[in-house]
């Protein structure tokens, strides 16, 4: 495969995502970046979840 052109100046997503044994929650991290311009966006948060019987789409009649 042969570099693109466009990627030197092609913007980067770089996502983190993480359990926090303390808090107990999942934690992501988002970046959207350019070249030159720098952060675009920026995005972190924590969240809980739980898979509940007859909540996954399957089986809700």
């Amino acid at each position: 495969m042969t570099d693109s052109p466009w990627a030197v100046v092609s913007p980067r997503v770089t996502l983190t995502e993480r359990f926090d044994d303390e808090a107990d929650r999942q934690r992501v991290s988002l970046v959207l970046a350019a070249p030159i311009l720098g952060t675009l966006y920026r995005y972190e948060g924590a969240f809980r979840y739980a898979i509940a019987p007859g909540q996954d789409g399957e089986n809700d009649g």
